[in-house]
């Protein structure tokens, strides 16, 4: 419960850490007070800020795609065939991944050979 609340902050303390620590990181590297006593903890505050943000990325890229399943342009993108198959269909998928790194290996083969 303690490491929940440490990792999932509000929003607004988050922010409020995250808006002190990068200004006061751009000051101290725009001054070249990388090495004094002060930087150390905002060197702290800043990879604190940056973890709790990177831990909330997940539930913003659910939300984001919960959001997107409902509108109207993924409808419209389902209606095709191949896009419906492409979502749904995981060895699909990994053939159109394995023909799309082929086809960038080949015209990076070509552009080597000509340079």
């Amino acid at each position: 419960m303690i490491m929940k609340r440490i990792l999932h902050p509000k929003k607004w303390v988050l922010n409020a850490i995250s808006l002190v620590s990068y200004t006061t990181l751009i000051l101290i590297f725009v001054y070249g007070k990388t090495e004094s006593v002060l930087a150390y903890p905002i060197y702290c505050m800043s990879a604190y800020s940056l973890v709790a943000f990177s831990v909330a990325v997940p539930d913003v890229i659910r939300k984001t795609a919960q959001h997107l399943q409902k509108s109207r342009l993924m409808r419209w993108v389902l209606s095709s065939k191949i896009a419906d198959r492409y979502i749904s269909d995981v060895a699909f998928q990994g053939k159109i991944s394995i023909y799309q790194g082929m086809t960038v290996n080949f015209l990076y083969m070509i552009f080597r050979a000509v340079t």
